[in-house]
Formats: C-alpha cells, sequence, structure tokens
C-alpha cells in the first residue's frame, strides 16, 4: 500500500523509468514482489504506460502460483485484481450513461431544431400578411 501511495506522487518521468527497471526485475519468475509493483505501476490511471492489461496478467500469475510462503501476496494480487475489475465496470457505467445522454442530447438538439424552423416559417408567414 505505502507503495501505491508512494507512486502517485511521482512525476511520470520517474515512474517511467521505475517501470522499466521493475519489466527487467519481474520478468519471467521473478519475485512477486516486483510483479505486484509493476502491476501497480501498469494500473495508474493517466500514466503514457497504462496497461490494464499486462497489471492483470502480473496479477494472474501470482494468483495462480498460489504458493503458501506467499499467502500475503496472493491476497493482496486477489485485491488489486477486484480494484482493477470494480475500476473497469464503473468505467463501463460512465460510459454507457455518456452514451445515453449523448443521445438524449442529439434529440434535444433535433426538436430545438425542429422548433426553429417552424418559428422562421411562422415568421416568414407574419411578414407575408
Amino acid at each position: 500500500m505505502r507503495f501505491t501511495a508512494w507512486a502517485r506522487h511521482q512525476p511520470a518521468t520517474r515512474l517511467q523509468a521505475i517501470r522499466a527497471g521493475m519489466e527487467k526485475l519481474a520478468h519471467g519468475s521473478g519475485s512477486s514482489v516486483y510483479r505486484i509493483r509493476l502491476a501497480i505501476l501498469l494500473s495508474l490511471p493517466d500514466m503514457p504506460f497504462h496497461d490494464e492489461k499486462r497489471a492483470r496478467t502480473l496479477l494472474n500469475q501470482i494468483v495462480a502460483d498460489d504458493d503458501p510462503g506467499h499467502s500475503d501476496l496472493v491476497a493482496y494480487a486477489r485485491l488489486l485484481l477486484w480494484n482493477l475489475d470494480d475500476r473497469a465496470s464503473a468505467r463501463e457505467t460512465c460510459e454507457a450513461e455518456l452514451g445515453n445522454e449523448r443521445s438524449q442530447r442529439q434529440n434535444l438538439q433535433h426538436k430545438l431544431n425542429e422548433l426553429k424552423a417552424i418559428e422562421e416559417q411562422l415568421d416568414r408567414r407574419d411578414v407575408k400578411h
């Protein structure tokens, strides 16, 4: 948890350098701690290297290993996966709501345009009479 809090306050350039180092340390059968840290970095929103799919892969590897000596890390990996799932669900909900609002706005704009056209017709009729 401290790593997550610390990472959120680092500049993107520093995190990019840290990510590159973590990639090397987490590669293959690397330490689960480094895989978790890399997954955290990859799942940080608004980062140029944001990659939730890769973060999920790393976390799922830890969960699949299910090493009894790393039960705390497995539990933390599961928590991070839950967090990613929760964020994805919230994002999908927001996108659906945004799509609905756009559709409603387009319908209202269409109705407004129709009303303007009717008003212009009435104005032209009044000018003729």
